[in-house]
């Protein structure tokens, strides 16, 4: 399957000029037919809490704008966007994919809201991981922050069958080091691809250093495009998935039935 990750700057609050800079990417150099298009997290506003200004309906501009890009390329694309339910209060952070006949394939609302950026001053958090499948694949959504937190992959992975992974991301320069070491241990752990597409520039509230990778089972980059305005194209076999999973049984090994013991008295 092809892979085309959409590493760029994302103009402040500024829905429109946000599509017709996507538009025209893929207007000059179209995706082969049924890849997949991955767009970073609120790619069409950044990370904005202005939902009196920015927050959609499930069916608005951005959730549209997705699904005109894979009907008229005949492609999945994926992205998220404010989203701001009827009856106003918080919003959500809402994941959407559409398949080539412009049907949804999935909206995944993010679970973790990240709280140390005060975004869930603003947003509540979802609470379904649903699946959906592509090209053979089973694939898992998450958002950002959402990627510290093992136990939903795990969980997608042993329960749901997971064998790839989306996490689209605003995630913070500062913090760097962070995204790429998570990345590979939730592709390691699981024995599954990882496909992760952050933005590059600058917003109001932090920097942001891209480094949109795909990475294999192994942990292995298959590409990383660091710090660069720029679409990345891959393609991944699921060959190499059931290879390596068959070589290297290990989430036949995994378990969770153990007894958790806490000691009461500290040895003298």
């Amino acid at each position: 399957m092809n892979i085309y990750l959409v590493q760029r700057p994302i103009e402040w609050e500024a829905p429109e000029k946000n599509f017709e800079a996507i538009e025209a990417l893929f207007q000059e150099s179209p995706p082969e037919r049924d890849s997949l298009i991955v767009l970073a997290e609120m790619f069409a506003t950044g990370f904005s809490f202005a939902l009196d200004k920015v927050g959609e309906p499930e069916d608005g501009p951005s959730s549209e704008f997705l699904r005109h890009l894979a009907m008229k390329h005949g492609v999945c694309t994926v992205g998220s966007f404010p989203h701001q339910p009827a009856g106003g209060g918080k919003g959500l952070n809402r994941l959407m994919a559409y398949y080539p006949d412009g049907t949804l394939a999935v909206f995944y609302d993010k679970i973790h809201p990240f709280s140390y950026g005060k975004e869930a001053d603003h947003y509540m958090g979802g609470a379904r991981l649903p699946l959906f499948p592509y090209q053979g694949w089973t694939i898992c959504p998450s958002v950002c922050y959402d990627l510290r937190f093992p136990e939903m992959y795990r969980r997608a992975t042993l329960v749901g069958g997971a064998d790839l992974f989306l996490c689209v991301a605003n995630w913070p320069t500062a913090r760097r080091d962070h995204w790429n070491t998570l990345l590979r241990a939730r592709a390691i752990e699981n024995q599954a691809f990882m496909i992760a597409v952050n933005r590059v520039g600058e917003d109001p509230l932090n920097a942001y250093s891209g480094d949109s990778a795909v990475i294999d089972p192994r942990g292995r980059d298959v590409v990383n495009l660091n710090g660069t305005d720029q679409v990345g194209r891959v393609e991944i076999s699921r060959d190499d998935l059931t290879e390596w999973r068959t070589r290297f049984p290990a989430l036949a090994d995994a378990t969770d039935e153990f007894e958790l013991l806490r000691c009461v008295t500290e040895s003298r």
